[in-house]
């Protein structure tokens, strides 16, 4: 059983683009916000990079069947979905540049350095300068375009960095990081009860269970959760009848868990016994306490820490208070589609 929602995820992350192009004039402007600017041919060049880059990580072949393929029933295809999210990320983006200047940030020598390395590699790639410009020149875009796009990329870290420093409209005091993951995420092991009400009869055939059995095993489990809380019954005696893949989750408002399942999981105090249904049975719940020790495990394995969370967080909030001012040029939008925009060699 997944607990977690089938959802259609395309991980477009900001610090993997690579630059610039066009389909039409390359400086024709498509997003506008307090002076900053981004043409068409960096626009373009997102649309490509990104359809590039997800072909290549799913190994899926470009095709207009793929990205014409429907994911919804109001008739929303997989390059909507796609476009949707380079235009946000694009947004995104020339507001970050322009809080850069509001803020007073520039770009760091050492970025500077890493930046001139990236063109060095592509030169010599190309075998010359000139030939690499002319592959970029595909794209209705030259190399200073694709040097200026990589420094605004750097400028958007630091952005984000300076957004929720002590300085910054929204600090973190670091040193409250612990008590404040506590209240952020429930820790809870739960013991799913017959996985989408279904059950083997005498015979051994799959049957669903009839709304007379469905409320005599609920009272039955009701039961069970309030001995457990008295404890009158231990947690390890029924683990082995769990039918999820899963014994233990750490669960926040920002997870996909099935809603009834992550609402309790939030609201329960901790230590206390619940049982709570959802499409896919009766979950015996259980809140645990979280520990340091554990904080700081799930800190150093995964992907994102809770501090880049919050930072991510933060720098999304003030982004969305300024996106309504954006200005975007609509006509233009609509001349660009993943179906027809080139997969880069």
């Amino acid at each position: 059983m997944k607990i977690l929602k089938k959802v259609l995820l395309f991980m477009l992350v900001l610090a993997t683009l690579i630059p610039l192009a066009s389909c039409g004039g390359k400086d024709v402007t498509v997003f506008e916000y307090n002076g900053v600017k981004m043409t068409s041919g960096v626009f373009s060049y997102m649309l490509s990079e990104n359809k590039s880059y997800l072909l290549a990580m799913y190994g899926m072949t470009d095709s207009a069947d793929l990205w014409n393929q429907k994911i919804s029933e109001d008739g929303v295809t997989i390059g909507d979905n796609f476009k949707e999210q380079i235009v946000a990320s694009a947004k995104d983006l020339v507001v970050a540049k322009a809080l850069a200047k509001e803020y007073g940030l520039t770009i760091s020598d050492e970025n500077k350095a890493a930046v001139q390395k990236v063109v060095d590699e592509c030169i010599a790639t190309y075998g010359s300068r000139a030939k690499w410009g002319m592959y970029l020149s595909k794209f209705g875009v030259d190399i200073d375009d694709f040097v200026q796009y990589m420094e605004d990329n750097y400028l958007v870290n630091q952005v984000a960095e300076y957004i929720s420093s002590e300085k910054g409209p929204h600090p973190i005091d670091e040193d409250a990081l612990f008590e404040n993951y506590k209240k952020d995420y429930s820790y809870v092991q739960h013991i799913l009860f017959n996985l989408d009400f279904k059950h083997k009869n005498e015979e051994g055939n799959t049957v669903v269970m009839t709304d007379e059995e469905k409320a005599a095993r609920k009272k039955e489990l009701e039961e069970l959760a309030e001995k457990m809380s008295k404890g009158e019954a231990k947690w390890e005696d029924y683990v082995s009848q769990n039918e999820d893949s899963g014994t233990t989750y750490f669960v926040t408002d920002n997870n996909q868990f099935v809603k009834n399942f992550q609402d309790a999981a939030l609201d329960m105090e901790v230590g206390e016994y619940r049982l709570v249904e959802t499409e896919y049975g009766y979950h015996l719940m259980n809140r645990l306490e979280i520990t340091e020790k554990q904080y700081e495990e799930n800190e150093s394995k995964g992907t994102t820490s809770y501090l880049v969370s919050l930072k991510n967080e933060n720098f999304m909030k003030v982004i969305n208070e300024k996106l309504p001012q954006l200005v975007v040029n609509e006509e233009e939008l609509k001349k660009y589609s993943v179906v027809s925009a080139p997969v880069l060699s």
